[in-house]
């Protein structure tokens, strides 16, 4: 069946991922670590990828927007990301191997914080467009390789909202 590995930029223009990806040198070492399938989600940006390797060896393909992501992310093998915390939390909640890719070009970057956070305790592999091509060659996809991340807890969450909408009603 092969491996598959899913690419999004999520609803920015982020062309420094989009072109990184679009590298002879990435998707031949993407055929050499036995992926057969990608396709890039590219949003608003300008870059649209030509994908120069040959098709044979790589089904390669693109668009810009669907309705949600969800199913292109379930079907991956490796999702490679933005930092965009949407993102990342999706993909590791279904259990996938995930290089997010910082865009440094953000001013007042807390994707770099909570990618660098995440990458600290083993649940994703942190790069930059610069270092995609090295961090997918080093990329181990094994779910051995990497720490689960916990499940969510919705309870917790519903806690903290009524707690903070009891004390808006108390005037705190």
């Amino acid at each position: 069946m092969g491996k598959h590995v899913f690419v999004t930029v999520g609803t920015t223009k982020f062309d420094s991922l989009v072109q990184a990806v679009d590298n002879a040198v990435v998707l031949s070492s993407l055929c050499s670590k036995g992926f057969t399938s990608l396709t890039v989600q590219i949003g608003h940006g300008q870059h649209v990828p030509s994908f120069p390797v040959d098709q044979t060896a790589l089904d390669c393909r693109w668009y810009r927007f669907k309705q949600t992501l969800h199913e292109d992310m379930a079907r991956a093998d490796v999702v490679v990301s933005h930092a965009g915390a949407g993102s990342v939390m999706e993909a590791l909640g279904l259990g996938k191997a995930l290089v997010v890719v910082v865009n440094r070009a953000l001013m007042d970057n807390h994707q770099e914080e909570l990618a660098d956070a995440l990458a600290q305790r083993n649940y994703l592999r942190a790069t930059t467009p610069e270092g995609l091509a090295g961090a997918l060659v080093e990329l181990d996809d094994s779910p051995s390789a990497r720490r689960p991340y916990p499940p969510a807890k919705p309870e917790a969450f519903a806690a903290i909202v009524d707690e903070e909408m009891r004390a808006a009603q108390d005037g705190r």
